[in-house]
């Protein structure tokens, strides 16, 4: 595996994690006792953890094919 690969590789890997600690903590937050659902505005939590996910990989994306170029 080449240093560029590591790199984009580590990269990817750093933001998945992030979204999963991001998910960790809205379901801390906004989670019931019973840990089955979420309560009043955790969904809008959970959208928003969607969203910045997609963004947060889209510039990854750009940053990886700038690289590339």
């Amino acid at each position: 595996m080449e240093r560029d690969d590591a790199t984009e590789l580590t990269a990817v890997v750093i933001g998945v994690a992030l979204f999963i600690g991001v998910l960790a903590f809205v379901g801390m937050q906004y989670g019931t006792e019973a840990g089955r659902a979420v309560r009043s505005g955790g969904g809008l939590a959970l959208v928003g953890s969607l969203v910045f996910f997609v963004l947060m990989m889209a510039g990854i994306g750009f940053w990886i094919a700038e690289r590339n170029a």
